[in-house]
């Protein structure tokens, strides 16, 4: 725990700082003040096609929604009902052994006498579905709260080749799919579904597994194959599974009706008969296998519908979702700015709550020509609320640090500058404070939090969840961080810093390990770097950078502890 008198003591340590060298830095601060260079905008990416068919409403909280998922179960592959078992954060009901009509009509009677539920998610058990595209699909409801909304799977080459088995060719040879089973474009002869004979090529314009894969946003859709869909209830009472239209003719003297109950299809055609829009994440992508239409259970094993009860909340898996501002300054960075980049993708957080914002400044490598590619790269392929990229030239382009001079620890607060004298340093600093400032002169009341991730590190893919479970598991943290080493050679820790033995004390290894087998995983401490979060709130009230002898945030923490914060790392 970090006492008062520790406070005071790095307090009074930073304030003793050398009179001549906190007026010299003092006027190179008034003179970047004075001179401040334009901000050069470069792009933004904001928002994205969903806005021109939907409204984004007020964020749903898990205790406005709660959803049944439904599994039309005629199969046993192996592996996929495992699958379905480890989805245990919502009710699911099994539809076992009915043909197509039955199944129907005893899922839409079922879920008749039980309102309770706000969403239906409809599946077969042909379909290999994670517990996390079940959690992706929620957060997007969460979101936006779509009339319906699916993911998708590979289209089989049934009726193609094999037509003996009906199996599909690219499963039994254990190739890649070219196709994914989602339409842009309406179906041919959507009005007579008659008329669709095999092979279904011709007449649904299938997309391209390659596009899909560059393109990974929600799309709005004509037809999807509901391998996971999601559909709210008001549409689902209205829809009720009623199979398309069909036709009525006579043969050999008698009268037979023709129905469709294809009932991804039959959806489709009943929302754009009523002008409602189907959405599709095409990042929610299952595997759909081909290989088993001769080996249905029907007549075999007896028919029933199954109920098994959630073992967790909603809330448990999907905590509270809050819109995040991520910014990361480039310097020189073009030697770990691609491992950079993947690790932001793989955050395990909604990309439609992140706005992100890259700021450039004063490299001398090819870091700006990098990030002008990834940001295109970024901007089409994935769904971030924006991405902004900016870039200012400070006129400081002191030149790159060699990795060896880097790890020898030459210049120590150089970054990775050469730096040649305390003028450059003052200078740098400098730049550095017009840099965070300005990411925090964009911070308003629609973000609940700023996170701050520097441009030469990997992060970890749950860094939200775990900073956000430790501001909700400690009220008073006004500063959440991580842990992270030197980065060459890597070795020693860089980062928490304690105020046990002075504000700027590393912690040592020895120290992480005896808290970690205590239990202490998140823990009290000084000032954790390189990727942190703060709430929006506490900025507001005067919690932002401000150097003092080329520091940037002792400042902020001091502001922290005034308001009665405290910093923690996890």
């Amino acid at each position: 725990m970090i006492t008062e008198e520790d406070k005071k003591k790095v307090k009074i340590r930073t304030e003793t700082t050398d009179k001549s060298s906190k007026e010299h830095f003092e006027k190179f601060l008034k003179k970047f003040e004075e001179e401040k260079p334009i901000l050069k905008y470069f792009y933004n990416s904001s928002k994205n096609e969903i806005n021109k068919y939907y409204k984004r409403k007020k964020l749903l909280t898990t205790s406005k929604v709660n959803p049944l998922l439904v599994i039309f179960s005629v199969r046993d592959i192996e592996g996929v009902n495992d699958a379905f078992n480890e989805i245990d954060f919502i009710d699911k009901l099994w539809i076992k052994n009915f043909k197509d009509k039955e199944a129907q009509e005893e899922c839409v009677k079922w879920i008749a006498k039980h309102p309770e539920y706000t969403h239906i998610i409809l599946t077969s058990d042909d379909i290999l579905i994670t517990s996390l595209m079940v959690k992706k699909l929620l957060e997007d409801i969460l979101i936006y709260d779509f009339p319906v909304l699916t993911g998708c799977c590979n289209t089989c080459g049934m009726y193609r080749e094999v037509v003996k088995t009906l199996d599909c060719q690219w499963c039994i040879r254990g190739e890649k799919h070219p196709y994914i089973n989602v339409t842009f474009d309406k179906v041919v002869n959507w009005d007579n579904p008659i008329l669709i004979t095999r092979p279904k090529t011709k007449f649904f314009h299938w997309i391209k597994e390659s596009w899909r894969k560059r393109n990974q946003r929600i799309r709005k859709v004509w037809f999807s194959g509901l391998a996971l869909g999601i559909i709210r209830r008001d549409i689902f009472d209205k829809w009720q599974m009623k199979p398309n239209l069909l036709k009525t003719y006579i043969k050999n003297g008698k009268i037979y009706e023709y129905n469709n109950y294809s009932y991804d299809f039959s959806l489709a055609v009943w929302l754009h008969k009523h002008k409602i829009f189907q959405f599709c994440d095409l990042g929610v992508k299952s595997r759909h296998f081909g290989t088993h239409h001769n080996k249905l259970k029907i007549g075999i094993e007896k028919s029933e519908v199954v109920f098994d009860k959630a073992k967790k909340k909603l809330s448990e898996v999907i905590p509270k979702l809050s819109r995040i501002l991520i910014c990361t300054p480039f310097n020189n960075e073009s030697h770990s700015l691609n491992k950079y980049i993947k690790s932001i993708i793989n955050i395990d957080y909604p990309k439609e709550l992140i706005d992100l914002v890259w700021y450039e400044n004063d490299s001398v490598d090819t870091t700006w020509i990098k990030l002008v590619f990834y940001f295109k790269k970024v901007s089409k392929r994935y769904n971030y609320n924006s991405i902004k990229l900016f870039r200012k030239d400070f006129g400081l382009s002191f030149g790159k640090i060699s990795v060896e001079d880097f790890g020898r620890g030459e210049n120590p607060h150089a970054g990775k500058n050469y730096l040649h004298n305390y003028k450059e340093v003052l200078e740098r600093a400098a730049r550095l404070n017009s840099i965070y400032n300005y990411f925090f002169d964009l911070v308003n009341r629609k973000y609940r939090y700023l996170m701050i991730i520097m441009a030469d590190i990997i992060v970890p893919n749950n860094i939200i969840e775990r900073f956000l479970k430790g501001f909700r598991e400690h009220r008073d943290a006004g500063w959440v961080g991580g842990v992270h080493h030197t980065r060459y050679p890597l070795s020693s820790l860089a980062g928490p810093l304690t105020v046990k033995r002075g504000l700027w004390s590393t912690m040592t290894d020895k120290e992480l390990i005896k808290l970690k087998e205590e239990r202490n995983v998140v823990f009290e401490c000084g000032m954790t770097g390189h990727a942190w979060m703060m709430p929006s709130r506490l900025i507001r009230k005067g919690a932002r950078p401000s150097f003092s002898a080329c520091e940037l945030v002792a400042p902020m923490i001091y502001k922290l502890w005034e308001l009665g914060y405290r910093v923690y790392c996890d």
